[in-house]
């Protein structure tokens, strides 16, 4: 009877598959996890961009504040001094500017406590002001100066001081968190081109190690189909009672 044979080399051949296998399922974890916190650095990258515009369009909206002030004072000593109310219309510009801007400053600062509290400083001594030179206004058009609205006059000055001192020191928050946040967008730019290339390097790693054991487990499942072709040719060769040699003269 025909002998039942199983090629000597299947089990051990199974076994090194097994083993194969190990180093595609390591690179592809790790090529998993380059690409993982590639993703997260990218959408950090992309949250550090938008705060640095955030930064950028406050400074914007101060400097645009502080334009409104100088229009809002100038045109305002303009008319006290020579009494024509064409020196009024940079006020009303000013005025109306100033009230627009001030609160967009107020929403994009929302997360900023100190900017929040300079803000309500800056609108008590702006309302102040608007009130103090509104009387100015009104006697200038009633008729020449009486020593009163000079001081008066004098005393909006320093008003007016203090708000800019208040739009400087924002203004100076602003560029100092602008610094901050950019320093912080380069370093993540950085650190996502970096896992970028860690993640591409690594895939290419996987390609080139997947290939590498496709082959190699190619060769050794021919070479095990070819010795087990063998034995049954030689097992068959023995129940026929022939002999059969390889290349080197064996049996």
């Amino acid at each position: 009877p025909g002998a039942s044979v199983s090629a000597p080399g299947a089990d051990a051949t199974a076994s090194s598959s097994k083993r194969n296998l190990r180093w595609p399922i390591a690179v592809g974890t790790l090529f998993a996890l380059f690409l993982a916190s590639s993703v997260y650095s990218l959408s950090a990258l992309l949250g550090a961009n938008a705060w640095v515009r955030h930064t950028d369009e406050v400074r914007v909206k101060v400097g645009y504040l502080t334009v409104a002030l100088v229009d809002a004072e100038v045109g305002a000593r303009g008319f006290l001094l020579t009494g024509e109310r064409r020196y009024l219309e940079p006020y009303a510009r000013g005025r109306a500017s100033w009230t627009r801007h001030f609160e967009e400053v107020r929403q994009l600062t929302a997360d900023n406590r100190e900017q929040q509290e300079r803000l309500d400083r800056l609108g008590q001594v702006y309302r102040h002001e608007l009130d103090n030179i509104g009387r100015l206004i009104a006697a200038r058009a009633a008729g020449p100066f009486a020593a009163a609205p000079l001081a008066a006059m004098q005393e909006s000055k320093r008003g007016m001081d203090q708000a800019r001192g208040l739009l400087t020191d924002m203004a100076r928050e602003e560029k100092r968190l602008d610094g901050i946040r950019e320093h912080d967008a380069r370093r993540r730019g950085w650190w996502t081109m970096a896992l970028f290339m860690g993640g591409a390097a690594t895939s290419l790693m996987v390609v080139t190690v997947i290939g590498r054991q496709r082959r190699i487990a190619e060769e050794r499942r021919a070479r095990a189909e070819n010795e087990g072709r063998l034995l049954r040719d030689v097992f068959a060769g023995i129940d026929d009672g022939i002999t059969m040699q390889d290349a080197s003269g064996k049996l």
